[in-house]
């Protein structure tokens, strides 16, 4: 795993410029580094070896040719590739995934080399005959790519603040449209970042450059399986399909232990964790596992954690979260965060990752299993949908009125948190109302939020022109895709890629290998969710591993209790950020709405602990962008 940046169009200064952007994601690749500059491209590389010690350096460049790779990112299945290519009489330097990536890649072309793949990457690749360069992102998103076209030149890089030390994209402006986003999502979703200018690649795309001219396209989507017609090859019986969704799954955790470098797992009281742990055991006997114990009524799933290690025989670490904990885990994650991001368990995965590092360096994850197998009480609650898209707005508006002279509960999905956060939908249709539901503000919060020139329309239209281009394939699948679209990779990949890399720990998620996703989204509804049981299948699956309190389990997010916290440990600390009216984005607020939220739920008299803690991340990625919010039109 490893960290990029580069840029075309280099001049004398290069040197000190890649290496000031390279320095800014250090934190990705401490163990080497590389550069490679010339006439067309300055690129460099941040390496974390996980793979081949003494091999597998980069950049990597025939001088001969002058074709050339940086990398970030791990390629699962290039031992196969690496025999495929010797049978062609491809010469491999050394045996690395980077070596295999490289001669695929000119083998075969960037388009035929990356539907090849398993794995989890970012590469910038630049033809030696062409001069043209592509950029490329992993299926699901896993490994962050960001990038600017600006005065005729392209840069990217792994994180945005690398990409702001080259000259070009110093200046970029605040994105100010892209703020009634994040009020609705938590997050910016991409190719947006936060900042004029600057964008995310999606996943599963390339971008090409070439004189200045761009060319976006995407290489792979989510299998077009309907869940109401079964393909031919999918399994007859439940028994059939079982047996089939372990053997991938198994493929695909066997594939993510391969690394030269010790190896553990996360642990958490879900099945999804424990399932891989559980088959993981079976390939690593002893492997590592690492568990965050949360403080707080209904927050803990250490128990459970601990009975699955003890099972199966793992070394189980577990790391006491304390108030101590969380300001020393948001320092060091607030001082290199460089979009807005409003995930509050990006706080325990800092932690968890930081306690794993000092043991291993790889772990498995158990992200995607949510999206890809129907996990989330979404799924759950989409037969109310229906009703709900025919209820007046105004009926929310009325529960959320009630609901807000309830006393407040600091509990994990309090009643009242999760009737007001379900009202948010009422009058919206279907597919939005979920979207909703998360949503820290509704359209009508974040007027009032913002003052009246700040534009925020539209600030769904993601989703909406999403589900435009994509026809329904029923209710469960639509929903299943929206969110490996939107909420993976924006939000749970960007916190699990940031909290880990930040303490140079590689994490893999065998869920979202394509051999399983293809068989998730091929498999019909009521192997999805049956009745109001969620991720059926892989519950019946993990059933043959794990006890069956574990998988009868309900689904519990990686959460904090960050609505005490905030009455508590930060309570100065989210008051002196959201009350700084030097913050260069504090003047696009109403001062009276932020005073409002903040005392209602200081004094205990109202629960707003998702608005105030999306504000509290939006303002201080404010202040650490040190950038004057630019003028609004007329």
């Amino acid at each position: 795993m490893c960290g990029i940046a580069g840029f075309t169009r280099p001049d004398r200064n290069a040197s000190t410029v890649l290496r000031r952007m390279m320095a800014e994601i250090e934190h990705r690749g401490p163990d080497d580094d590389g550069v490679w500059i010339d006439d067309q491209i300055a690129v460099g590389h941040q390496r974390l070896t996980i793979i081949e010690p003494v091999g597998g350096d980069q950049p990597r460049l025939d001088p001969v040719t002058g074709d050339l790779l940086v990398f970030n990112g791990e390629i699962y299945n290039y031992k196969d590739h690496a025999a495929a290519l010797r049978d062609a009489g491809v010469r491999l330097r050394d045996d690395s995934d980077t070596e295999v990536l490289f001669q695929m890649i000119r083998l075969h072309g960037v388009g035929p080399a990356l539907r090849r793949l398993d794995g989890m990457f970012a590469f910038a690749y630049r033809d030696g005959a062409s001069g043209v360069v592509t950029l490329a992102r992993d299926r699901f998103g896993e490994k962050p790519l960001f990038y600017a076209v600006m005065a005729g030149q392209l840069v990217f890089a792994s994180e945005i603040k690398a990409l702001r030390k080259h000259p070009v994209c110093t200046a970029a402006d605040f994105d100010i449209e892209a703020i009634g986003q994040y009020l609705a999502f938590d997050y910016v979703p991409a190719p947006r970042t936060g900042f004029v200018g600057i964008e995310k690649l999606m996943p599963a795309h390339t971008l090409t450059f070439d004189d200045g001219e761009i060319e976006i396209e995407a290489y792979w989507d989510l299998p077009a399986g309907d869940p109401t017609q079964p393909s031919a090859d999918m399994p007859k019986t439940e028994t059939e399909a079982i047996d089939r969704l372990d053997t991938v799954l198994r493929e695909s955790i066997k594939s993510r232990l391969v690394a030269d470098v010790p190896v553990g797992v996360f642990l958490s009281g879900g099945i999804d964790s424990a399932l891989i742990a559980a088959i993981a055991a079976d390939y690593a006997p002893g492997i590592s596992a690492y568990t965050i114990k949360m403080p707080g009524d209904g927050y803990d799933e250490t128990p459970i954690a601990a009975r699955v290690a003890d099972q199966f025989g793992l070394r189980h670490e577990v790391r006491t979260l304390t108030d101590a904990d969380v300001l020393y885990a948001l320092d060091r994650v607030e001082a290199k965060q460089d979009e807005p991001f409003a995930d509050p368990s990006i706080v325990p995965t800092y932690l968890l990752s930081e306690t794993a590092a000092q043991g291993v360096k790889v772990a498995l994850g158990g992200d995607g299993g949510d999206e890809l197998f129907a996990g989330y009480i979404n799924f759950q609650a989409r037969k109310a949908a229906a009703i709900m898209a025919h209820l007046p707005a105004l009926t929310g508006k009325a529960l959320r009125k009630a609901l807000s002279v309830l006393p407040p509960s600091d509990r994990y999905m309090a009643l009242p948190f999760k009737l007001a956060q379900l009202s948010q939908g009422f009058g919206q249709s279907e597919y939005l109302q979920s979207f909703l539901w998360m949503a820290p503000f509704d359209a009508d919060a974040r007027r009032a939020l913002l003052r009246d020139d700040v534009p925020i329309q539209q600030s769904l239209h993601p989703i909406s022109e999403w589900v435009r281009q994509h026809p329904s394939r029923g209710p469960v699948d639509r929903l299943q895709r929206l969110f490996s679209a939107f909420y993976l990779p924006d939000d749970i990949l960007t916190k699990v890629d940031r909290a880990s890399m930040y303490n140079s720990l590689e994490v893999r998620a065998p869920y979202l290998s394509e051999d399983v996703a293809a068989f998730a989204f091929a498999m019909p509804e009521r192997w999805r969710v049956n009745g109001y049981t969620t991720k059926y299948l892989l519950r019946r699956l993990a059933a043959r591993y794990l006890p069956d309190d574990v998988v009868a389990r309900r689904k519990h997010g990686f959460a904090i209790p960050v609505s005490g916290l905030m009455r508590g440990p930060l309570r100065d600390r989210v008051s002196d950020v959201l009350l700084d009216t030097t913050n260069p984005i504090a003047g696009l607020f109403d001062r009276t709405e932020i005073d409002r939220l903040l005392s209602a739920h200081m004094d205990r008299r109202e629960d707003h602990r998702k608005r105030l803690w999306s504000l509290y991340c939006l303002f201080r990625f404010g202040k650490n962008t040190q950038r004057e919010v630019p003028a609004i039109a007329a």
